[in-house]
């Protein structure tokens, strides 16, 4: 009977082997593919449409509480960008971020899981995503790195069903035959979105300030020529 039990129990560990093996085998196979656009990609006064790259996009915050720093990130970014880059004040853009595909943790600790406490501030069961849509893309700016674009961006960002103007610096280039943005906003208050960030274990005190940080890939979808 023993020797049974053992066989067994190295069955399943197999099992569960290559079940985890298939898993990451087709995640990096998801990385590790190449986008679709065309060399000259900036030269075109097409209107294009892109559409975000899941597993490999994300969006990530980090807030601040009496005790420790904590790190919030999505890895289920959706959304779409249309832009001439001829002519960027046609492009506009929508980003939506599930409130519960966010996961958190305490850094320097990552057994302290604070997934839970992110749904419950944001209270996802109510409002389910967090909303950016993009109404104005101005004139490049300097002090992009060689290679990328700068772009000062205007927009609408939807938290907890409350709607704030925004306006953010995002750089772009072409990585691995993707539309790749960057960018970061510092210093956004939660409090201006109706979000009452609870005290962490009922009593280490939360700021209400979060810095947030994004990393967004984009495959063309469609183009058409402008008239």
């Amino acid at each position: 009977m023993l020797k049974i039990y053992i066989q067994g129990a190295v069955l399943i560990a197999l099992f569960i082997s290559i079940t985890h093996y298939s898993a990451l085998s087709k995640q990096l196979e998801t990385i590790n593919s190449r986008g679709n656009l065309p060399a000259d990609i900036f030269d075109r006064a097409d209107v294009m449409e892109f559409g975000v790259v899941k597993d490999i996009s994300t969006v990530e915050f980090v807030g601040t509480s009496l005790m420790h720093h904590f790190h919030g990130v999505s890895h289920e970014v959706r959304g779409f960008t249309r832009i001439s880059f001829i002519n960027p004040e046609y492009a506009s853009s929508e980003v939506a971020i599930p409130v519960n595909s966010l996961t958190g943790f305490a850094l320097g600790s990552e057994k302290s899981d604070l997934t839970k406490n992110i749904h419950m501030n944001l209270q996802s069961d109510k409002f389910p995503d967090i909303d950016m849509r993009i109404k104005q893309v101005l004139p490049e700016k300097s002090g992009a790195e060689p290679g990328k674009r700068r772009f000062l961006v205007k927009g609408d960002l939807t938290i907890h069903n409350v709607t704030r103007p925004i306006i953010f610096t995002a750089d772009m280039d072409v990585e691995d035959g993707y539309l790749h943005f960057t960018g970061e906003y510092d210093s956004l208050n939660m409090r201006d979105f109706g979000v009452e960030p609870k005290p962490l274990m009922a009593l280490i005190k939360v700021s209400d300030l979060v810095d947030v940080k994004f990393n967004i890939y984009e495959e063309m979808t469609t183009n058409e020529t402008l008239k």
